[in-house]
């Protein structure tokens, strides 16, 4: 069989190409290294256990998969550090390809012990990288582009066997069906209001995003191109190797999708990880294109991968047959008229391993409600100051200008979000900054009274009145006796 017959048989029609493995495990290991450099960022706040969020407050609040992280064993910053640093030596094993199958499952081990030692920051971006890297386990990632193939000399085959083909297909195009699918109101696909309102969250919308939402006319279309973009990027995703415009639709409407996501909304890495999503499904001829002019994308043989050992063959592909099941299942349940759901004791299976999912962006709607938190500081000099930000407005009932630029990251944002709804950490998260204060100043500059506060804000379409700014007051620490509850003179939220 020639090149060119090889390339086009029915056995490499489903087979994604190994050039875009390789570059996705490099685009991945940077992923995870920006990872590991946004988590040290918030490292004591977040991940230790004198910080905002215990691990035995997680345990408590119904999060078991806390019990085996690892993370959750350092008992004091300098064992932190350390174990951020073997984080660092095998994400960047991983990244530059050297002993890349034990790499790859020690990374998956590694952020899976990451992230559950704190599920209250993560967001979609946690969960796709996280399902990127389990599923290249299965793939031979590290014979392109990496050490091994330097050291080892090992063959390079054109294309990654069938069943772990199949499987990212079905996992990326579940991304997007679903991300579509689960969108189930009439603000979505009839009115087009859903963008308008997402827009309106304050805690999200970056400088561009509220400049744009004085133009709802506008939005409109932009809500319709985002709707059906996902669900047309999900069909496309099967049809890329037998339909060449649904390849080059996949790979810009994708790209354009999410430099939008990355534009207007504080997402993290999630544009990122996304865009490293599709380009593992970029078909053999866009790379026999690149390689044209770039040499090293250049491969001589045509062959498909094989198992190393042969009888590893068929318990592997069981395995990932059962896994591929799961996330279907799981993925199906999302859907509010679906009637089945995963049993217990296989859902629990899955959450071990790292395949818990669920792509529901937006859905069934955008919040109507929006919240922020404040950090009311009284100081010994008299003065009061918002200790999130202190060029914040510390009264609760004036607006900041623009809320998302407080946020230190993205991981920061979703914590403070999740933070109202779980009483536990509340006063745990006061009592951290109350202590981080007045261990940074001295004298006047003392905290004497703190209160930590939720603003909750309703969201109105713009032919609507708006509703005033309503105040909750979820913890306070210091002279009480001398500094009355401020939050009598607000109105409670009715939630």
């Amino acid at each position: 069989m020639s090149v060119l017959e090889f390339k086009h048989s029915p056995q490499t029609k489903w087979c994604l190409d190994l050039r875009a493995v390789a570059v996705v495990r490099i685009l991945l290991g940077i992923g995870l290294l920006f990872d590991l450099y946004l988590r040290c960022q918030v490292l004591q706040a977040y991940y230790s256990e004198y910080g905002m969020v215990p691990a035995i407050g997680l345990g408590e609040q119904g999060f078991p998969n806390t019990i085996w992280s690892i993370h959750t064993l350092p008992t004091n910053y300098a064992e932190l550090i350390i174990l951020i640093c073997i984080e660092a030596i095998v994400y960047i094993s991983f990244t530059l390809g050297l002993f890349t199958k034990l790499s790859n499952i020690a990374s998956l081990f590694l952020i899976l012990s990451a992230q559950y030692r704190n599920v209250l920051v993560l967001n979609g971006a946690d969960q796709l990288m996280r399902m990127l890297i389990f599923w290249l386990i299965f793939t031979p990632s590290g014979r392109l582009f990496s050490l091994d193939r330097l050291i080892f000399k090992r063959s390079v085959p054109n294309y990654i066997s069938f069943i772990p083909s199949i499987a990212l297909i079905i996992q990326v195009s579940s991304i997007y069906i679903f991300g579509a699918i689960t969108k189930e109101s009439r603000e979505w696909w009839i009115s087009g209001e859903a963008v308008y309102l997402a827009f309106q969250i304050d805690t999200l919308a970056k400088a561009p995003a509220v400049w744009l939402r004085q133009y709802p006319e506008i939005l409109r279309y932009v809500n319709y191109f985002t709707v059906y973009t996902e669900l047309l990027i999900g069909i496309a995703v099967w049809m890329r190797t037998q339909w060449r415009p649904a390849a080059i639709f996949l790979l810009l409407a994708g790209f354009c999708l999410h430099i939008g996501f990355f534009t207007f909304l504080i997402v993290g890495p999630f544009a990122y990880m996304n865009v490293v999503a599709l380009i593992i499904l970029t078909p053999s001829w866009v790379w026999d294109k690149v390689a044209v002019y770039v040499k090293v994308f250049r491969l001589n043989m045509s062959t498909i991968y094989s198992y190393r050992y042969s009888w590893l063959k068929l318990p592997v592909n069981g395995f990932v047959i059962c896994c591929v099941i799961w996330i279907s299942t799981k993925n199906l349940s999302s859907i509010s008229w679906y009637p089945m759901q995963v049993p217990s004791p296989v859902e629990e299976w899955g959450y071990y391993i790292g395949l818990q999912q669920e792509w529901r962006f937006f859905a069934p709607k955008p919040p109507l409600d929006d919240l922020w938190p404040v950090l009311r500081f009284t100081l010994a000099d008299g003065r009061v100051v918002n200790a999130i930000d202190t060029s914040l407005p510390a009264d609760p009932l004036v607006k900041p200008k623009l809320i998302s630029a407080s946020w230190l990251n993205y991981k920061e944002q979703k914590l403070w979000a999740n933070l109202a709804d779980f009483q536990t950490f509340q006063m745990q998260s006061l009592a951290y900054h109350y202590s981080l204060w007045n261990k940074t100043h001295t004298g006047s500059q003392k905290v004497i009274f703190g209160q930590m506060m939720y603003v909750y804000e309703t969201t109105t379409l713009p032919n609507e009145k708006a509703i005033p700014l309503m105040v909750r007051s979820v913890a306070s620490l210091g002279n009480e006796r001398k500094f009355k509850d401020l939050s009598k003179q607000y109105q409670y939220p009715e939630r």
